[in-house]
């Protein structure tokens, strides 16, 4: 580190600079082990963050093991001649057995639909591209019975395009018929001869004309062909104002539907922005424009024969023809048997019948079909595994980082005694008896979850194994003892009322089973007195309670709440005190990974460690820049003191040779 102007021995011959680096490389010999240790200290925290990260992963994997119902596993097979009628799930609720169901008729949903065309008919008097055909038409020809017939939609009208064909030499007569609600609307051809061709269209037509107006697959009836749409129809991505709409809307307003408010502006909106707003609001309702009958229509989402109730503050509803609630197609209900009960419901999927079954209507049958509903073990082995291969991943980082050097590279935690401990205890949970449970499955061995067989050689019982056909077989034996064996809490059952009128939650005073006496003296005053199985009795308590409300005091973990006339009658709650190896392995490492755990206090205790080594390295830094400068400065003094020295000496070496010249003369 360069401070000041140097002379590099100018005078002297001496490399000051390199003299200078070398006298700070050895003063900057200190800042190296800072720098050492504080990467050391970084790699340790990184280590230690990796270990935290598997034990975070770990302890996911438990939240499932706890649930019952990923132990109680149930599967649906169906047989059957219509088994694509129904779709049936079950959960841990559902009894085992056979149910035979049949399906009489589905739910279906409340419609509403236009009550007539919403565009205009369509004037034959109005150039093609003009009119508002609901399909655009193209220029080009089209054939009939083989006959070209040519189409321009710039200069073209419809009746035009009837007289060309009228006069074609086709075979057939065209003309505008009217639609169901008496509009000149609809497209006809009839042939000119009593069973005569009518044959429409060719590979070489360059016109659609057909297609767009509906008549190119329409059935022949007798000797004519009747399209299958009317000709005139809504434009549905203009505005409403610009649409053809045959009952214009006056002007903006708020369409409400089941209660959601969709605002419009005819000036604005097409018919498919307002549909787009329908589908997207809460109105719970779908909405869908029939482009072959010219119709709006709603649908409820849910089914039953619910209305869809509609207002409207403008004329959208009337200009529409949905004005009117009597013209709804209410929906109905399914009806269906299980087990040759009838049951009745508003949607097709049903999970109110049978407790612990979902079943799901997709259509009618002729006779029962039978679901098997059977054990499924397969979801609580896939998560036993992913609890085991999180425990063997997360303590062989542990063991790995913690090794000592022996037979190996030292560990980066080698000598953690609290990094070790974590394994250690984990390893002691998984292979004790769970805490207040007795019998067969009383611990993770006799499920088939071990470290391995006695007399394992060493170094082989390290990694939690399991046995999959061990736990199928106690799965199947006996499922509540294995959920016991895994989750099993503490309960707290109010047994005598008095002035308690519930208690919910779980104690977690004490790691004993025993009884709560809450004696009561009718003001709200509580005393409370835990007496343990071995009837032991331990100090009692005082709590005030507000009559009617309820108190975490009381208790630890549980919410008890007090009578609103109390009367001083004692109340007794029996706690029963278990907990199962995955409740001791969860609650330890959420105390581990807690804001008030050992990683929370290392990484607290690391920052504070970095810091320090930084403010050293900080005043190192500054101390070595001073002393390089004064250094600096003392080579350059010294350069110019020898600059003048050497100028002194020249100069009485001139001076001297000048005596002496006198003096021979």
């Amino acid at each position: 580190m360069s401070a000041g102007i140097g002379f590099n021995g100018l005078v002297s011959g001496l490399d000051t600079n390199a003299i200078v680096n070398a006298l700070m490389l050895a003063e900057r010999a200190p800042l190296t082990t800072l720098a050492n240790k504080r990467e050391d200290i970084v790699n340790r925290n990184e280590t230690v963050s990796t270990i935290k990260s598997r034990l975070s992963a770990l302890q996911g994997s438990l939240t499932s093991l706890k649930l019952e119902s990923t132990l109680n596993g149930r599967s649906v097979t169906l047989s059957g001649t219509t088994t694509s009628a129904v779709s049936v799930s079950a959960n841990s609720k559902a009894t085992l057995g056979n149910y035979a169901i049949g399906v009489e008729r589905l739910a279906t949903s409340t419609t509403a639909a236009s009550n007539a065309p919403l565009g205009q008919a369509i004037d034959p008097d109005v150039v093609l591209e003009n009119a508002n055909f609901g399909t655009e038409i193209e220029s080009g020809s089209f054939k009939i019975n083989g006959v070209a017939i040519a189409v321009d939609t710039s200069t073209d009208t419809l009746n035009d395009v009837i007289n060309r064909i009228n006069t074609s030499g086709a075979g057939v007569t065209a003309s505008i018929v009217n639609d169901a609600h008496g509009r000149a609307n609809v497209l006809q051809l009839d042939a000119n001869a009593p069973g005569g061709a009518i044959q429409l269209g060719a590979g070489s037509d360059t016109s659609n004309f057909l297609a767009a107006t509906k008549i190119d697959a329409a059935p022949r009836v007798g000797d004519s062909v009747t399209a299958t749409g009317g000709l005139g129809a809504l434009q549905t991505s203009v505005p409403l104002n610009q649409a053809s709409l045959d009952n214009p809307i006056a002007a903006a307003g708020t369409l409400t539907i089941n209660g959601a408010e969709i605002d419009y502006d005819p000036a604005t909106d097409s018919l498919n922005d307002i549909i787009t707003r329908i589908n997207a609001s809460e109105a719970g309702v779908t909405a869908s424009y029939d482009a072959g009958n010219d119709s709006l229509i709603l649908s409820n989402r849910a089914q039953g024969g619910s209305l869809i109730d509609l207002s409207d503050t403008g004329d959208f509803l009337a200009a529409v023809g949905l004005d009117n609630p009597a013209e709804q197609t209410l929906g109905q209900t399914a009806k269906f048997t299980v087990n040759g009960a009838t049951y009745y419901a508003n949607s097709n999927s049903v999970s109110n019948a049978v407790p612990g079954l979902t079943i799901n209507l997709k259509g009618t049958t002729t006779s029962d079909i039978t679901a098997n509903v059977v054990n499924d073990s397969s979801g609580a082995v896939s998560k036993i595994k992913d609890f085991v291969e999180k425990y063997n991943e997360a303590m062989g980082q542990i063991t790995f980082h913690s090794r000592a050097e022996a037979g190996g590279e030292r560990g980066l935690l080698a000598g953690d005694s609290t990094i070790r401990s974590i394994r250690d205890n984990s390893r002691r949970f998984l292979t004790s008896t769970a805490e207040g449970l007795s019998g067969k499955y009383s611990n993770l061995a006799s499920i088939g979850l071990n470290f391995g067989a006695i007399g394992s050689a060493p170094g082989t019982t390290e990694d939690l194994k399991f046995d999959e056909a061990t736990f199928r077989e106690a799965l199947a034996s006996n499922p509540t003892a294995v959920h016991d064996l895994l989750a099993a809490k503490t309960r707290g059952v109010l047994s005598a009322p008095g002035d308690v009128t519930q208690a919910t939650g779980t104690p977690n005073e004490h790691a004993v089973s025993g009884s709560y006496q809450i004696d009561s003296d009718g003001a709200g005053n509580y005393t409370v007195t835990f007496t343990d199985e071995n009837s032991v009795v331990y100090p009692p308590r005082n709590v005030t309670v507000t009559p009617g409300e309820s108190s975490t005091e009381l208790i630890p973990g549980m919410t008890i709440e007090t009578s609103a006339s109390p009367t001083g009658a004692s109340s007794t709650i029996a706690v029963d005190y278990r907990q199962g190896i995955v409740e001791q392995v969860d609650g330890y490492l959420k105390g581990l990974l807690g804001s008030d755990g050992i990683f929370a206090a290392r990484a607290d205790q690391v920052g504070t460690q970095l810091d320090a080594i930084d403010d050293q390295i900080a005043r190192q830094e500054d101390r070595i820049a001073a002393r390089e400068l004064a250094l600096q400065r003392r080579f350059s003094a010294l350069e110019v003191t020898l600059a003048q020295l050497q100028s002194q000496s020249s100069a009485l070496t001139s001076s001297l040779s000048g005596l002496l010249s006198n003096s021979n003369n």
